[in-house]
């Protein structure tokens, strides 16, 4: 029974992010012109993390990544390497939200997890454009440019996905 339950589970999540990945290309919220956006698709999959752990989490993410490279639009990309940090590493590293423990303040749980996984997604991009998408010879403007141009949509995505899942989080305890 458990199996079944945990692959229904998957299966929403995965099509949730497939339907919230769809709904950002079509209506694009803080989307940079060189790539990269308001991420509320990263949600079910830090959902996924939370209800079913990492190894199934990490199933999710890379099956709603394969989806969305066939429904959605196909990457563009300049290595095999920045295809695997800008997508697999970047968003594969939600699966381990489920690490982090939530930080008790009063009756509220931070999920703390969410915080870290959106730093390193953050990262994962930054280098990403430090290293295949250098333009200039000053390594300190590419490395600051990097940093600047993906901090906005990262932002927003990390306080949104933080106050959603602080929501749901506790729903998804009770199931």
């Amino acid at each position: 029974m458990k199996r079944t339950k945990d692959l229904v589970l998957m299966a929403m999540y995965i099509a949730l992010y497939i339907v919230l990945e769809w709904m950002m290309a079509v209506y694009p919220l803080f989307a940079m012109p060189q790539g990269g956006k308001l991420g509320i698709s990263a949600i079910p999959l830090i959902l996924a993390s939370y209800q079913l752990g990492v190894g199934k989490g990490l199933i999710v993410v890379f099956a709603s990544l394969l989806g969305r490279f066939m429904m959605i639009k196909v990457p563009t990309f300049v290595s095999p390497l920045q295809l695997f940090m800008d997508y697999f590493f970047a968003y594969g590293v939600y699966s381990f939200s489920v690490l982090f423990k939530d930080i008790k303040i009063s009756d509220v749980k931070l999920p703390i997890g969410v915080i870290f996984t959106n730093i390193i997604r953050y990262l994962a991009h930054s280098f990403s454009g430090i290293f295949f998408f250098p333009s200039g010879e000053n390594m300190q403007a590419i490395i600051m440019g990097s940093l600047i141009y993906n901090m906005p949509y990262m932002l927003a995505t990390t306080v949104i996905t933080f106050v959603i899942i602080m929501i749901a989080k506790p729903r998804l305890e009770r199931v």
